[in-house]
């Protein structure tokens, strides 16, 4: 979508490596509907080939907080757009834009009012497989 390319990009600042299209970086999906969560990559170096994986780091709330076995029971939220191991070439000086969506099932979350999960969007570069930035963002689940 044009529209939110066009918002994504409003977004970075200077040399800001990757945006997440998100106000206070906070989602908040309903059970049983999906929720989409934009992002951007900007090449602030040479051309090259970028990856990206969106993990969850490691909780020890989570199980009292939602209910969870240990952090893959939030990553299975994610429907797609949560890696690119294949990489996207981006031009140096350019920007890349993306979507992640996720849906988190009726009945998967023991207690809402606690749900709050962090996750990371981990951006390489796929040359040399070196950390070009992260950006966090806390998914809060609604019934």
């Amino acid at each position: 979508n044009k529209k939110v390319e066009g918002e994504i990009n409003k977004l970075f600042v200077e040399d800001q490596k990757a945006v997440l299209y998100l106000p206070n970086r906070e989602a908040e999906i309903t059970q049983g509907k999906p929720f989409g969560v934009a992002f951007g990559i900007h090449n602030v170096g040479q051309t090259g080939e970028f990856t990206w994986e969106v993990v969850v780091p490691p909780d020890d709330n989570l199980n009292k907080k939602c209910g969870f076995r240990n952090e893959n029971d939030a990553l299975d939220w994610i429907t797609t757009g949560g890696k690119n191991s294949r990489g996207v070439e981006i031009p140096s000086g350019d920007k890349y834009t993306d979507i992640m969506r996720f849906n988190v099932l009726k009945g998967s979350v023991n207690d809402v009012s606690q749900c709050i999960v962090r996750f990371q969007l981990e951006i390489e570069r796929k040359e040399d497989r070196s950390r070009y930035t992260t950006e966090s963002f806390d998914v809060v689940v609604n019934q």
